[in-house]
């Protein structure tokens, strides 16, 4: 979570690098997994090697398999597992400020964690980088529920169809609620 595992230091000038390679994030309690694929130097990202697909597929139905292109996503979906939230319905909250502060769609918005406000009640916080510096959006934990709803609308199984690793994101979630509305 420090990015130990992905920061390399040159032994001669102790210069840190940020070393990017496909990985792996395996929760046996959570039965999840989250595959970070890097897309190449054409912005394609590389199929997942279907001889592969059968092993994870034997992991059976209840296990969530994500997929995601990029570290900060990573470590996002990491740190909503963690946490003990439904990565979807934070997508869905992550989407409805999106909306409501007239954010163009690729603005970075980031699950941080939680934290207590003033008057002790657990608040999500959600971030969005702005060069050197961040936006904070807090929003009750206790809450949440309003977006049941709209998380009913959201249909995983029809992923699943179409690929094992779901990437659960903005995207998919705009596209999700667009076909709903239909």
């Amino acid at each position: 979570m420090h990015g130990d595992l992905t920061t390399m230091v040159c032994e001669a000038c102790q210069a840190a690098v940020f070393v990017k390679f496909d990985m792996i994030y395996h929760d046996l309690d959570e039965k999840m997994m989250i595959l970070l694929r890097y897309p190449d130097e054409n912005g394609d990202v590389p199929e997942f090697d279907p001889e592969s697909l059968g092993l994870v597929k034997a992991m059976g139905d209840d296990y969530i398999l994500r997929s995601v292109y990029n570290f900060p996503d990573f470590l996002e979906k990491i740190r909503i597992i963690d946490d003990g939230f439904d990565d979807v319905t934070l997508e869905i909250l992550k989407y409805m400020f999106r909306v409501s502060n007239h954010l163009e769609p690729d603005e970075m918005i980031l699950y941080e964690g939680t934290k207590d406000s003033k008057e002790g009640d657990e608040q999500i916080v959600l971030i969005r980088p702005m060069g050197s510096e961040y936006m904070a959006y807090h929003y009750p934990v206790d809450q949440l529920s309003v977006l049941d709803e709209t998380r009913q609308l959201i249909n995983m199984s029809e992923f699943k169809e179409n690929d094992v690793w779901l990437r659960v994101d903005q995207e998919t979630i705009a596209e999700q609620l667009s076909l709903s509305a239909d």
